[in-house]
């Protein structure tokens, strides 16, 4: 990738993270308010690829004081700039802080081509949890009305969550039941490493909340079960699952370099039902016996969980037979 205005071009470094790690390359874009797209290839090598006509950029020929002091250079060479409608296909692929800040602080015309709706396709995230929960809060507490029609328009989640705290994992899930389109335009969502237990942060309930919910569910407050995940409790898994009947579901633990299953989770949904059991024409004596299927299909994996003392973990059947419940009324509405 190159920036430039004029006779002023440089080569940044691999990839966009670039413009965040070189302080030069910063300023250049501060001082020029512009940055274009060109491929720093010979010509003749892509020229076919492109349209007739396209337009081309030709590189700094070499300066006076350079010919001066013997400096040996070989001839310039075209190098093809392209359209400024590449950058819309640039923010498909970037992580939403980098398009939020990195890429808005460039120009005052960046920032304006966020509003364009088509800049919202994918909404990711690296393993920054402080980051995800400002982001998850800002897009749904604090400017709500803002975000709603941006996040109407993602085609692709893809969260990694370690380190997640409690309110996080309910922002996502508020995020996958009520926030995005999926009926229509969410393709796929890809949720990593999901911690098993998240616990509360002691500020997040006033006494009287915390009095309330020792009551309505007494559980040691040191005992995991307390802070189980909401992806791992039958009703709510149950619940998600129905709101993404179009989808092909599957969760599974995360895995270790060395491949051992940890204590957290991975959510993939993809949509269509296509090589599912969901579309197979075999005959069941009942509902209940293709939901057992359905679930062990889907959710099957997670026996491999390591023991935690909640119910996946410790009587994986009792919670798959409650699953079952949920898997049956999708059945019985969506066939």
């Amino acid at each position: 990738m190159k920036t430039g205005r004029g006779n002023c071009t440089t080569t940044m470094g691999r990839g966009f993270v670039g413009l965040g790690t070189n302080s030069s390359e910063a300023a250049l874009c501060r001082e020029h308010q512009q940055l274009r797209l060109v491929l720093n290839v010979p010509e003749d090598t892509v020229a076919k690829s492109l349209r007739p006509g396209h337009p081309q950029l030709a590189l700094p020929k070499m300066s006076p004081e350079a010919a001066s002091c013997g400096v040996a250079v070989s001839a310039p060479r075209k190098a093809l700039e392209l359209p400024k409608s590449c950058w819309m296909c640039v923010t498909w692929h970037l992580f939403t802080h980098e398009l939020l800040g990195k890429f808005a602080r460039i120009s005052s015309a960046f920032a304006a081509l966020l509003g364009d709706e088509r800049c919202w396709r994918t909404l990711a995230e690296p393993k920054r949890p402080a980051i995800t929960e400002r982001l998850l809060q800002l897009m749904l507490v604090e400017e709500q009305d803002l975000w709603a029609w941006p996040l109407c328009q993602v085609r692709n989640v893809d969260l990694d969550l370690s380190c997640a705290e409690h309110s996080t994992i309910q922002h996502v899930r508020t995020l996958l039941m009520k926030k995005l389109d999926v009926e229509e335009t969410l393709q796929q969502v890809r949720l990593r490493n999901i911690p098993m237990a998240a616990k509360p942060r002691e500020d997040s309930y006033t006494e009287f909340d915390q009095d309330l919910i020792r009551l309505v569910n007494p559980v040691h407050p040191k005992y995991p079960a307390g802070f189980c995940t909401s992806f791992l409790i039958t009703d709510q898994l149950g619940s998600l699952r129905q709101h993404f009947h179009n989808f092909r579901f599957e969760m599974f633990p995360s895995r270790s370099a060395a491949g051992e299953p940890l204590s957290a989770l991975e959510v993939v949904a993809v949509r269509g039902l296509e090589g599912t059991p969901w579309l197979e024409k075999k005959q069941f004596e009942d509902l209940s016996t293709k939901a057992a299927e359905l679930v062990e299909f889907e959710l099957g994996q997670l026996r491999q969980l390591p023991p935690s003392q909640i119910l996946v973990t410790d009587r994986f059947e009792d919670w798959k037979d409650r699953l079952a419940k949920a898997y049956r009324r999708m059945l019985a509405l969506h066939g």
